[in-house]
Formats: C-alpha cells, structure tokens, sequence
C-alpha cells in the first residue's frame, strides 16, 4: 500500500522516498535513516529477549552510524555542504557523543556487545504463593535473580505460574 501523496510507480529509489513529482534529493542517505529506523523498532520489539535484541541493537548501530557517509556521497546535492564540518567539530567534542562512538567502535570492531545487565523478578498475584508487596524483605519473598541471556518470557514459564493470573515486576539494570 503506497503512503498518501507518495508516487504510486516509482522507478528509482529517489522517487519512492518523494512525494509524487518530487524526488527525494539525497534518496541513500534518506533509506539509511529509513534503515536505522526500521532496526529501532525491531530493538523495541525484541526488548525483552537479549540474543534478538543484541543483534538488531547491532543492525541499528551500522545503520545510524553509515548515514553520515551516505550524506557525505550526496553532498553534491547541497549548496552549501560547509556546515557538515562545524558539526563533525562540534560532535567531536560532545562528552556523550565521543562515548557513543567509542562504545559503538568496541561493540563493532573489537568485541560483541556482553549482556553485562541483571534482572531481579519477583512473581507477584500467583495463586500458588502468598503475594509479597515491595517493602518484604528479599529473602523468601519470591524474587528470582535472573540471567540477561534469556527471554523473559522463559522465567514467566519459570515461576510456574499461569501467565494470566501472574504478574512479574522487573528491577533491572541493563547494561552494555
């Protein structure tokens, strides 16, 4: 199904990102960032299950980082393409930034991304046990420390509880 006000017979990629009679003008860089956004919401799918999620979290990264080189090969198609070097300045010396690049750099060229993250569970509303509340102390209060490389779905079954009548509460820190 075409999106409203898009060209219903493209023929190129550029006239497939434009509206009808106007191609996109910088169509790579605009299908990178289509790309990286389309990985965004397969991570937000797959949040709860760490081998899937790991690796689509990998997809995005290429993703986001290679729209700054697409936008580099279509530069042409910029009057004035002065700007990009004053942000790739400015960039550089972002504190935050500067981690999310040596982050990324690690996790694509040195080693795999290491769930490092942790996960407390408590089964809350199974019939099968009292139910606890959260200023029970930990010990015997029906929290499970769980491993970051297994779906969460995995501990519902776990617990032993009906997944309609059981609640699970998350305390986590994740991590990379």
């Amino acid at each position: 199904m075409a999106v409203p006000g898009s060209n219903p017979d493209p023929k190129t990629l550029a006239e497939s990102l434009g509206a009808k009679d106007s191609p996109c003008p910088i169509p790579f860089t605009h299908d990178r960032l289509r790309e990286a956004h389309h990985w965004w919401h397969e991570m937000a799918y797959y949040y709860h299950e760490p081998e899937p999620f790991r690796y689509r979290l990998g997809a995005f990264v290429v993703a986001a980082h290679s729209v700054t080189y697409m936008l580099q090969t279509e530069k042409s198609k910029f009057d004035d393409f002065g700007w990009y070097d004053e942000w790739v300045l400015r960039a550089k010396s972002d504190k935050f930034l500067r981690w999310l690049n040596d982050a990324r750099t690690t996790f694509i060229h040195r080693q795999a991304l290491e769930p490092k993250s942790y996960l407390k569970m408590r089964c809350v509303d199974n019939p099968r046990e009292r139910h606890f509340t959260d200023e029970d102390d930990e010990e015997g209060s029906g929290i499970y420390n769980v491993s970051p490389f297994a779906c969460t779905h995995y501990y519902i079954g776990l617990v032993g509880a009906p997944t309609t009548r059981t609640n699970l509460r998350g305390i986590g820190k994740w991590t990379g």
